[in-house]
């Protein structure tokens, strides 16, 4: 009998929905056994990726993560497309209330047209534009 299950697709797909959920779990168990001086470490790189998974951690377990805006708009203004379109999603995410300030704002257009749809963004943080 247990060699019947063994091999039928029902019993395959449970052991693949089950490895699954297991990764999920350790992996939520390894980020809350992080420190957070490890988060705020990550949210220091010069990874976009990291920085923003740093704010999000933080903010997650309560911290105060508003000076991390500062760490956020220079993504915004990078080189490559996918970071800037990264930066955006985490400012619409993290910084609502900045977000209202870069609405037309797309991490898709050209760099100086990027910087030129942040000025409201950088006047308020004080962010000396290059053009």
């Amino acid at each position: 009998m247990i060699d019947e299950l063994a091999g039928s697709p029902i019993f395959l797909g449970g052991l693949i929905v089950a490895a699954l959920v297991v990764g999920f779990l350790l992996d939520e168990l390894r980020w809350r056994l992080k420190s957070d001086e490890a988060l705020v470490e990550m949210t220091q790189s010069s990874d976009p990726k990291r920085v923003l998974v740093g704010l999000t951690r933080l903010r997650k377990r309560g911290k105060d993560i508003s000076e991390g805006i500062h760490r956020v708009l220079p993504f915004l203004m990078a080189e490559k497309a996918v970071d800037r379109v990264a930066a955006k999603m985490a400012v619409q995410k993290l910084y609502p209330e900045d977000y209202q300030l870069m609405r037309k704002y797309s991490g898709t257009d050209e760099l100086d047209l990027c910087r030129q749809k942040l000025e409201s963004l950088h006047a308020k943080y004080g962010v000396e534009s290059r053009t």
